[in-house]
C-alpha cells in the first residue's frame, strides 16, 4: 500500500537496498543451478558439472540416506558449529535468507497491526470445505482475510485478481466479504468454466461456508450477492489497464474514481513483477497484495532490455520499485 515518506522509510530502503545485494551476490554464481530441472541432473549430469566441488566431495562421502538425514538436522539447527561443508554451506545460505521481523519483512501479527494503523478491521476468516483440495482452501482462508482487511484499510472500490484461474480466491472476497471482484485471466475456456463453476458454489455457499470467529466455527448468511464476481480474460503485463478492464466489467463504475487492490494466488513466472510494476505505476491501484511462485517459468528478456534475471539486478530492481512506492508516494 502506498504510504508516506520519510527519513525511517528513506533508511529502510538502504536496508533493502544492501540487503538484495548481499543475495545477488549470492545467488549469481547459483543461476545455472537455480535454472535447471530436476530431470537434467539425470539428462546432462548436473550432479558433476552444478555442484560446488567441495560440497560434491562431501556428499559423495556419505549414502543417501545419510546425508538426506544430516541435511535436515543441520537446517532445523540440530548441530551446532558444525564446520562440515554441507555445514557451512547451510548457515551460508541461512545468512542470505529474508527473515521475519528485520525491519522490512514482518510477520503476520504485525501484518495485522499495520492493518490496523491504517484503518482497517482485521475480518473473520471464511473457510471453505468443498470445491478446493485441503492446500487450496487453507490458502484461500488465509489469504482472502488479509485481503479483505487491507481493502478496507485502502479504501478500494474493487479487488482485481491477476491470472486468477478458476478464481477460488475471489469466491471468499465476494461471497464471504462482500467485496466486488474481477477474475483477470488469458485462458478464455478456463474463465468459461469457472464462471459456471462458481454459479453451483453460490447456490451451496450457506452450506459449504463457515465464518470462524474466536476459534468457533459460525453458519453463513444465507444472503449474498451474487453478481460481485466477474471475469475477464486478457493477458496480464505491466500495461495492462486494469481500471479500464474493470469499469468495462462494472459499468456501475464507469463514474466512480475506481480505486483497485490487485491480488493474486501463485501469480506465476512474469505475472509476480507485472503486477509489481502495475502498483508502482498506476495510481488507480491503491494495494497490491501479492503470493508468487514459478521463479523458473520469469522470462530471461525483459521488457526487450534482454536483462538476465538476477545477473543485472531485475528482480533487485522490481522489488525496489514496489517497495519505494510502498514507503514514498508517487
Amino acid at each position: 500500500m502506498k504510504g508516506s515518506h520519510s527519513e525511517e522509510s528513506k533508511e529502510t530502503m538502504s536496508k533493502v537496498r544492501r540487503h538484495l545485494d548481499s543475495i545477488v551476490t549470492f545467488l549469481n554464481p547459483l543461476l545455472p543451478l537455480a535454472n535447471c530441472h530436476m530431470v537434467e541432473f539425470f539428462t546432462q549430469n548436473h550432479w558433476e558439472t552444478l555442484i560446488p566441488g567441495n560440497l560434491k566431495s562431501s556428499l559423495d562421502a556419505l549414502s543417501l540416506n545419510d546425508a538426506v538425514n544430516y541435511f535436515w538436522s543441520l537446517a532445523k539447527g540440530q548441530y551446532i558449529n558444525d564446520h562440515s561443508e554441507l555445514g557451512k554451506w547451510i548457515e551460508e545460505a541461512k545468512s542470505n535468507c529474508v527473515t521475519v521481523n528485520n525491519e522490512y519483512c514482518i510477520s503476520a501479527e504485525q501484518l495485522h497491526t499495520h492493518i490496523q494503523s491504517l484503518g482497517g478491521d482485521i475480518k473473520p476468516e471464511i473457510k471453505v470445505k468443498e470445491f478446493m483440495n485441503n492446500k487450496k482452501s487453507y490458502e484461500v482462508q488465509t489469504m482472502s482475510r488479509l485481503v479483505a482487511s487491507l481493502y478496507e484499510a485502502c479504501s478500494a472500490s474493487c479487488c482485481v485478481e491477476a491470472g486468477g484461474g478458476r478464481g477460488h480466491l475471489p469466491v471468499a472476497l465476494t461471497l464471504g466479504y462482500g467485496i466486488p471482484s474481477l477474475t483477470i485471466d488469458c485462458d478464455e475456456k478456463t474463465l468459461t468454466s469457472a464462471a459456471e463453476r462458481i454459479k453451483i458454489i453460490q447456490k451451496q455457499w450457506h452450506a459449504i461456508a463457515k465464518k470462524i470467529k474466536d476459534g468457533q466455527e459460525e453458519k453463513m448468511s444465507k444472503e449474498s450477492n451474487r453478481n460481485l464476481h466477474r471475469f475477464a480474460t486478457a493477458y496480464v503485463t505491466r500495461h495492462t489497464d486494469l481500471r479500464a478492464i474493470v469499469k468495462e466489467k462494472f459499468p456501475e463504475m464507469e463514474q466512480e474514481d475506481v480505486k483497485l487492490l490487485l491480488t493474486g494466488l501463485h501469480t506465476c513466472g512474469n505475472l509476480g513483477p507485472a503486477s509489481l510494476r502495475i502498483f508502482t505505476s498506476q495510481p488507480s491501484t491503491a494495494a497490491v497484495f501479492n503470493v508468487p511462485c514459478c521463479y523458473h517459468l520469469l522470462a530471461k528478456d525483459i521488457d526487450s532490455g534482454l536483462c538476465y534475471v538476477f545477473q543485472k539486478g531485475c528482480v533487485k530492481r522490481w522489488l525496489l520499485e514496489a517497495i519505494s512506492q510502498f514507503l514514498c508516494p508517487i
